[in-house]
């Protein structure tokens, strides 16, 4: 990148009116260029990361938390020993990273990002589920919504006493083998503690691979830790008319009972989940 356009893409993360930002396919020399670009952001409330790289073009080194800043001639306006700004932000989407010290970078005192007041949190296919669990542990009391996609991780419960003003869960489950199980460990993970109100589970999953564990699923949501649930949204990659979908219907009849269940068929524009369990995230994606 030549100096004059790395100027004027800190000028413009400058301005005043920058509220949200998506990096995707950006390639950065170390988390210090990240941090220093961040840094540049007045009033940055939401920040989404995907298939950002570090370091992977030759000759670019990556730092590690409490290493030095390693500079470039892209950083000639940074003043060597300086500390970047913090952003306060209010959502974070981190998606298709697979850097492990990206996590311990983000969850650090050198990172640019500010977490305490975090109210909305996506993370899709990061394979270090232990830095996931602790970026929610983060998020402490402010985080409203958590919206996970885990991929082909397997199944781990989380902790989640910390986040007892959690609204809504959004699990989006692509492993056959795991999807049941991933359910029943996070939502096993909800105790009397936590304001859950909506739950969105979405299986982009063969469900003739998915024969049993359904009843169990039904037996969890009539648990008290469940009893103040507004609405679960269930997504099934399947017709509606297969008998897949039906059996799946059937297996879930104690919480079709309560009345506050949704089936529906994934992959049609018109039947989606209900945009108000990621109600920033999706508003600013959407503009």
């Amino acid at each position: 990148m030549q100096p004059h356009t790395h100027s004027a893409i800190r000028q413009m993360f400058s301005l005043h009116s920058l509220t949200f930002v998506r990096l995707a396919f950006w390639n950065f020399a170390s988390f210090w260029n990240l941090s220093v670009l961040l840094s540049c952001c007045k009033n940055l409330q939401g920040l989404t990361l995907s298939s950002i790289t570090f370091g992977q073009q030759p000759g670019l080194p990556v730092d590690l938390p409490g290493t030095p800043p390693v500079l470039s001639d892209l950083q000639e306006e940074t003043v060597l020993g300086s500390e970047p700004c913090q952003c306060r932000l209010e959502f974070l989407s981190v998606e298709h990273l697979s850097s492990v010290e990206f996590g311990d970078w983000l969850l650090s005192s050198d990172s640019a990002i500010d977490l305490s007041s975090l109210r909305e949190l996506r993370v899709a296919l990061f394979n270090d589920i232990d830095f996931v669990k602790r970026l929610v542990a983060r998020a402490g009391a402010g985080l409203e919504h958590f919206h996970f996609k885990m991929g082909e991780s397997d199944p781990h419960a989380f902790d989640l006493s910390a986040n007892f003003n959690l609204r809504s869960i959004k699990l989006t489950l692509e492993n056959a083998a795991h999807a049941l199980p991933w359910v029943m460990a996070l939502l096993g993970s909800i105790s009397t503690t936590n304001a859950l109100e909506s739950v969105c589970l979405e299986f982009y999953t063969p469900l003739k691979e998915m024969l049993d564990g359904w009843d169990v699923l039904d037996s969890l949501f009539l648990r008290e830790e469940f009893n103040g649930m507004k609405q679960v949204d269930i997504g099934l990659f399947a017709l509606s008319t297969s008998p897949e979908y039906i059996r799946v219907t059937e297996s879930l009849a104690g919480l079709s009972a309560r009345g506050i269940v949704r089936f529906y068929r994934l992959g049609l524009k018109s039947q989606r989940s209900n945009q108000q369990l990621m109600p920033r995230i999706s508003r600013f994606e959407s503009s």
